[in-house]
């Protein structure tokens, strides 16, 4: 734990002195949140990540290369950068704060909790932390299509690729800085009044859901997965409007470059583009910003799109509807067509609960019924408020605008991107960003702010969730003494492998193990595959050269 402690003030501090630069030259202005700086750091050091990772790759040792240069220029304009206004903040704060890291902690350096990050989250990371990009590893595996910024981020950041679990850190510090803000909001909500008040209850409710629902700040902290930056990402928008009251002269310069990168987190983000698209409408960036933040969104999207062309033949995986590149690692289509379906009707009904053949055969809206009645309760407890909250926005659109002129439409991107995701893939997990900020608004559409007035106490509501957040720590310590983990993080599991040979190519496919209902590669050497394509062939006489399928 103290290990992953000592990586998450790294990690925090290089991305704040990384954004307080970019904004510094950029704007001309380095005095933005700690959030703010800390996110937009993490995105200019994603994008480097993202374009090295074309040609060779992002190690310890190229990190330490980049974060050497970052802090050379740091000290060279050190009377503009390293120049922090620390704000003071009440003692109750800082208690749940570290109340709320110790709990982030206890499952970072604890068992990776997900199948998928057990399956391919943590191998995507090794393949390039290890090699950069390699040519059709998505023919060993259809999940290793999957490409996401985030596994270069988490590259970038990543420790070593040993076998204790660092694969985390970077997913749990994500957590401690959403707890760190939602708190903040807490803290000090503005000016008014009255609504100062419902925006703190809504920060409340929102902090209050994440901690409840399991998969969403204590699950992620176990996880490597590309779900939860996501959600902070636009949940830090959401916030940034209710706190600075921004109106159509003064939108922030995020608004540009954030959603931009959200979709090379994951493609189907795309709705969140409208946002960028309002403020190049509305004509509230400089000329100056333009050019410089279309400049980078081109470093992220670029590469990204590139690296998928790379991965699997196709740019936008596994979809099929651009498809011009003739290589010849490109993956077999009929495994596209078969991952679509997978995609489309598992997250509908999860097939432990329903076999996908029956799923199939339920038509719309008939099957909607099935897929609620089968989600998980911690899934419920986000989904119920987070609907409710935005279907009610929409009827008191006009309040909305007493908290801020564009928040309105920015409900109404919400809305777009919570329509495409019940349409493609209505996993809960992928919409916690649209979800949260509907449950933020829900209290502040509902009008009983002169009672909240009377009842509200910041020093009382920090030291509740302080006591709780440490009564929950103590109790999960006493029942699973094996993950107190002090100084290091877990092992990872390291299942028995059969090893075979591909031209020449030793590649490994691992048991199944712990009660696992599929066997998973966790950290295993690479290239882990689970079955093998009597087609496949490599490309070359190295694991490099990449890997093909025979026509």
């Amino acid at each position: 734990m103290l290990s992953i402690a000592a990586i998450h003030v790294i990690i925090t501090l290089v991305c704040i002195i990384t954004g307080r630069l970019f904004y510094r030259i950029i704007s001309d202005n380095s005095e933005k949140p700690f959030l703010y700086q800390a996110l937009t750091g993490l995105i200019v050091l994603t994008t480097v990540s993202q374009v090295a990772a074309l040609f060779l790759p992002v190690n310890h040792i190229f990190s330490a290369a980049v974060i050497g240069v970052v802090l050379l220029i740091a000290f060279i304009r050190k009377r503009d950068v390293l120049r922090f206004r620390f704000m003071p903040r009440p003692v109750t704060f800082v208690l749940f704060a570290a109340a709320a890291w110790l709990v982030v902690l206890f499952f970072s350096a604890g068992p990776v909790m997900m199948d998928d990050t057990e399956s391919y989250h943590i191998q995507m990371v090794k393949w390039i932390y290890e090699y950069g990009t390699v040519p059709g590893i998505a023919n060993l595996h259809e999940r290793f299509g999957f490409n996401s910024s985030w596994f270069s981020s988490v590259s970038f950041f990543l420790a070593g690729a040993g076998e204790h679990n660092f694969f985390t850190s970077l997913n749990g510090l994500l957590s401690l800085w959403f707890c760190i803000h939602v708190g903040g909001i807490i803290v000090k909500a503005g000016p008014d009044r009255e609504n100062s008040i419902l925006v703190k209850t809504g920060a409340l409710v929102m902090l209050v859901l994440a901690f409840l629902s399991w998969p969403v700040l204590r699950g992620n902290a176990a996880t490597t997965n590309y779900d939860f930056i996501t959600a902070l990402v636009i949940v830090t928008l959401f916030t940034g409007i209710l706190m600075n009251r921004n109106d159509n002269k003064g939108l922030p310069v995020e608004w540009l470059l954030w959603p931009v990168f959200l979709l090379t987190v994951r493609i189907t983000n795309f709705p969140i583009l409208l946002l960028p698209l309002y403020a190049l409408v509305t004509g509230t960036v400089n000329r100056r910003q333009l050019w410089m933040y279309a400049g980078l969104s081109i470093l992220l999207v670029a590469p990204f799109l590139a690296r998928n062309i790379m991965l699997s033949g196709y740019p936008v995986f596994p979809s099929m509807f651009v498809d011009v590149f003739r290589v010849d690692w490109k993956v077999d289509p009929a495994v596209n067509r078969d991952l679509l379906t997978y995609i489309k009707y598992y997250n509908r009904v999860n097939y432990m609960f329903q076999d996908m053949e029956v799923t199939r055969e339920i038509p719309f809206p008939q099957w909607t019924f099935y897929w609620f009645r089968y989600l998980f309760t911690y899934d419920k407890l986000v989904l119920v408020p987070g609907i409710l909250g935005i279907i009610v926005s929409l009827f008191r659109l006009r309040h909305l605008k007493t908290f801020s002129s564009v928040l309105p439409f920015f409900v109404t991107v919400l809305l777009a991107q919570l329509l495409t995701w019940f349409v493609v893939a209505p996993d809960p997990r992928f919409v916690y960003g649209p979800l949260l900020c509907g449950a933020f608004l829900l209290p502040m559409v509902i009008p009983y702010a002169g009672a909240l007035q009377k009842l509200w106490r910041t020093p009382i509501v920090f030291m509740l969730l302080s006591l709780a957040l440490l009564g929950y720590a103590g109790v999960k310590f006493i029942k699973t003494p094996p993950v107190q983990n002090f100084m290091l993080p877990v092992k990872l599991p390291q299942p028995p492998l059969d090893t075979l040979r591909i031209d020449g190519l030793r590649l490994h496919i691992p048991h199944r193990i712990l009660d696992n209902w599929n066997p998973r590669c966790y950290a295993t050497p690479l290239p882990c595959l689970y079955k093998v394509d009597a087609r496949l062939r490599a490309r070359g006489d190295a694991i490099s050269d990449g890997f093909r399928i025979q026509k």
